[in-house]
């Protein structure tokens, strides 16, 4: 029985206790009292206007956290106004998943580093204003993001101090099919610069734990374009990639960084008419030649074709190297599912060529030595040197001669009129 009125005497302190500190906590409505004042700022002119609203409308606000949730220091005071300045609101108090991601981030490092310029939570999500990454009004929201990632990017003693890419490689960005997505045509699943390089835990390229690193962005790609990297995987490339070997192409070595534009454009690196020199960045190089076995001057060969001839003048409609090989589905030869293995080669000039059957497989398309690899091309070749050189030294020669014999005429033609008029001027002063 003594016990229980312990007990019960205890749980009554207790209350009390709890009602005694309730009475004397800071209210945010205490805080607002002064600070919902628009001309309210401190000694150096800095505004420390809250608009009561706002808060109200921001998760924080429609969560119920206090004022003094956030900033510790003022839960205990008494008097009013505070002492200043107050500690900084550390979020890591809540959100310390997040803030373990960021300290190890490039930010991260920066800030504990005491650089002044890194930017800190505030710096992205606002204060008195955070809303949901969701919602359409927050700073980080798909659509507005990227204008908070440019500021600093774009800023040139950011730039420059911090040694970052060039302002208008960021900028480039703001011309992509991406970006076009976001803003014309609204589309919030478009890639945004957290897609590409993360939102907390942001790494430079050259670090293997980012998501950008070459071995790992066909997988931060492949979060929206699942399809064509699964396509990928199964290609000559592909198979190469999940080896670990970086000389491989991936997504940005054919469609560019921040700057990818639709293939459809003639600005795009993969619009038909580039196509042969995205391609020969590597298929012209004599050492990966030799390191992977496959032969180089690709680009050579091909432009020496029709097809390259044609392409080089700007024609979009004629064969370039994915009309052939396939675009993420390249495959080597001796593959039965590639589209220049010997059996499909008649399906695939058919795209251009209906009437293509078993014969389109025989004739080699890329000849560089002619003389070993194709002799009747090469006879051929040599032929039509020989006979189109002939041709038109030719017609030079006609062309000099006959301009030689006109200009001859006209100046005999010249001396005969000087000679008539003379005689006629003679003749005159005689009579």
């Amino acid at each position: 029985m003594a016990r229980t009125k312990f007990v019960i005497g205890w749980l009554v302190l207790c209350m009390v206790a709890l009602t005694a500190d309730s009475a004397k906590a800071v209210s945010s409505e205490d805080c607002l009292a002064c600070h919902e004042d628009p001309s309210l700022a401190n000694e150096q002119g800095v505004l420390l206007h809250v608009n009561p609203e706002i808060y109200q409308a921001s998760i924080h606000g429609e969560s119920g956290i206090a004022c003094t949730d956030c900033h510790i220091d003022l839960a205990d005071v008494e008097e009013f106004p505070h002492p200043a300045p107050l500690t900084k609101v550390d979020c890591s108090m809540c959100h310390d998943t997040e803030f373990e991601d960021y300290k190890k981030s490039v930010h991260g490092e920066a800030f504990v580093a005491g650089d002044s310029a890194a930017p800190v939570c505030s710096t992205c999500h606002g204060k008195h204003d955070i809303k949901r990454a969701s919602d359409p009004e927050s700073s980080v929201f798909s659509l507005k993001l990227v204008e908070i990632c440019i500021k600093c990017h774009t800023d040139t003693k950011i730039v420059a101090e911090h040694n970052l890419p060039p302002p208008e490689k960021i900028r480039a960005y703001e011309n992509s099919v991406h970006m076009k997505a976001l803003k014309e045509k609204g589309l919030s699943v478009s890639a945004a610069c957290n897609d590409c390089h993360g939102s907390h835990k942001i790494k430079p390229p050259d670090d293997p734990d980012s998501i950008t690193n070459r071995l790992n962005l066909p997988k931060t790609c492949a979060k929206c374009h699942q399809g064509i990297y699964q396509t990928y995987l199964e290609s000559v490339h592909g198979q190469d990639y999940l080896k670990g070997n970086t000389d491989v192409p991936i997504c940005t070595d054919c469609h560019g960084e921040h700057s990818i534009k639709s293939h459809t454009s003639t600005e795009s690196t993969v619009h038909s008419t580039h196509i042969a020199e995205i391609c020969s960045k590597c298929h012209e190089d004599e050492t990966l030649g030799k390191r992977y076995g496959f032969a180089a001057q690709r680009l050579k060969s091909y432009l020496g074709t029709y097809h390259g001839i044609a392409s080089k003048m700007g024609d979009t409609t004629v064969a370039n190297c994915a009309s052939c090989h396939g675009y993420h589905d390249i495959r080597p030869p001796n593959d039965p599912k590639s589209s220049v293995h010997p059996d499909n080669i008649p399906t695939t000039c058919g795209k251009c060529h209906p009437q293509a059957g078993k014969n389109f497989a025989v004739g080699k398309v890329h000849v560089s030595e002619a003389r070993e690899s194709s002799m009747g091309a090469y006879v051929v070749e040599k032929f039509y040197t020989i006979f189109i050189t002939a041709s038109i030294g030719g017609f030079v020669i006609f062309i000099v001669a006959d301009l030689y014999a006109r200009r001859k005429k006209a100046k005999r033609a010249t001396a005969a009129k000087k000679e008539k008029e003379s005689t006629e001027e003679g003749s005159h002063t005689h009579d």
